[in-house]
């Protein structure tokens, strides 16, 4: 646009290039590193949490090869510890030490020693409540990135392709007949969320 201003053109529009945001949208993705057959290990919050329709939780049962498990440490956004009652966690160190941040209970192991680290994202032991929130929290910070191409979607770019010709048209009194019943950009969008 600017290089067609420089050499004089006189009306230049420019329309931003689209993506398809109905299939990139953004999910949280956490990851509970170990096991959680014993009462103490927090399954019943991580059943809760995967009722959250943006959370996907991926565990590892304590079966994944530790060789395997820097993979898994790249895929999720966070590490979740559910535990009541716990020893450790290693994957609290091995989650910091690859970058990652840590949601965890307030005082279970060695968590408290790390109360001060911007890095974990504490909740009260147990609490289903407290954790959905802070979980929710984390995706509300995660999508907050989607904002500054919010408005790139494929029905913004028609409507804008639209608008131009519409006005290149009625230049020329050339006049675009009326849309069918029903027709309304963003339709897809509207279905597909259905």
């Amino acid at each position: 646009a600017d290089w067609l201003r420089d050499k004089t053109t006189r009306e230049v529009v420019h329309i931003p290039m689209g993506f398809d945001n109905c299939r990139y949208r953004p999910g949280l993705v956490l990851g509970v590193i170990g096991k959680l057959e014993h009462p103490r290990k927090g399954r019943h919050l991580v059943d809760h949490l995967r009722t959250l329709p943006f959370v996907e939780i991926v565990t590892t049962d304590g079966c994944m090869p530790e060789e395997s498990l820097r993979e898994i440490y790249q895929r999720i956004d966070y590490v979740l510890i559910p535990a009541l009652v716990e020893g450790g966690p290693m994957s609290l160190l091995e989650g910091l030490a690859m970058g990652k941040p840590v949601i965890a209970p307030d005082s279970v192991g060695i968590v408290p020693e790390f109360a001060d680290c911007h890095r974990i994202h504490l909740y009260p032991t147990g609490d289903a409540v407290a954790l959905t929130r802070l979980v929710t929290l984390c995706f509300e910070r995660k999508i907050a990135y989607t904002r500054s191409v919010a408005d790139r979607g494929w029905d913004q770019w028609a409507i804008d392709h639209h608008e131009l010709f519409t006005r290149l048209l009625a230049k020329r009194g050339v006049h675009l007949p009326t849309p069918g019943p029903g027709f309304r950009f963003g339709l897809m969008r509207e279905l597909l969320s259905v």
